[in-house]
This record gives C-alpha cells, structure tokens and sequence, in this order.
C-alpha cells in the first residue's frame, strides 16, 4: 500500500503539508528582494543558484500584510507544474509518513479552498495538504512571469 509522505510546517497554530516529492530544499530565510508588477500573495525574489525563485509568504495573508522576515523563519524551495518557487514559512515541523487512509476530504473543513486538497489527521489534530499548483491562476502566473522578466 503506498504510503502518504508530507513535509510538515506551520503557520500560526495551523499545519499544513506539502506533498514530498515536490519539495526541493529547506533553508534558512534570507533577505527577500521587493519586486513590483507581481501578484499580491508574492512578497519577492530570492535568487537560487542564478534564478530569480517568486517568494510566497504563506506567514500571514497578503499585500500590504506582509511582515518583516524573522530569524526563525524558513524558505521551502517547491517545483509546481509550471515554476519553481519559494515558500516562507515560520517553521518547518518535519516529515509525516502515513496511510492514505487517514487522508480526509478538505471541503468538510475550508469549503472550497483551490489552494487545499485534503486532510490528514494525527494523534495531535489535522494536517491541511496543500496544492502547490494553485497558488497562483492563469492570470497571476502571466503577472509574475512579466514582473521576473523586467527585473
């Protein structure tokens, strides 16, 4: 039976899940350039390895929202279908390994959220699994891929 393997972090006193195999990397936080022209959830660039990476700042909501970057905070480095990008975050937790069958269906919880696709539950509450390829629509992801040319 295949297993359910996440990277786990947090938000607030939320946790969130990001499917393993489209994590990169976890680093520290470094200084995030400001960039204009992007959609409003993207904070910045980071430059990795030569590329300019869009940063996501999933620490609070988004625009003028953002808060200044802390020590504590980390950057996950995602591949999505069409980019790869960054996401800051407080604090990676670890990993989670697990039965599909502990996979519930977000919708019970938050609706019809585009940027969640479902559940896991713990001994310690829920995991809300992200997905990765809805953080920006068609729109958006044609603004950021403007913005990062003409920077």
């Amino acid at each position: 039976m295949e297993q359910t393997c996440l990277l786990i972090y947090q938000t607030g006193e939320t946790q969130y899940g990001l499917r393993l195999e489209s994590v990169e990397q976890v680093v520290r936080a470094v200084y995030i350039t400001p960039i204009a022209g992007v959609p409003s959830n993207v904070c910045g660039v980071v430059k990795v390895r030569g590329e300019l990476l869009p940063v996501i700042d999933l620490r609070c909501g988004s625009g003028a929202n953002f808060s200044p970057v802390g020590l504590d905070d980390q950057l996950i480095i995602v591949q999505t279908q069409t980019r790869r990008v960054i996401l800051l975050v407080e604090a990676v937790l670890g990993l989670y390994q697990g039965n599909p069958r502990s996979e519930l269906d977000s919708s019970a919880l938050l609706g019809d959220s585009r940027e969640l696709v479902g559940a896991v539950t713990t001994q310690e509450g829920f995991i809300l699994i992200q997905n990765i390829d809805e953080f920006f629509s068609l729109i958006e992801e044609s603004q950021l891929e403007r913005a990062l040319v003409s920077a």
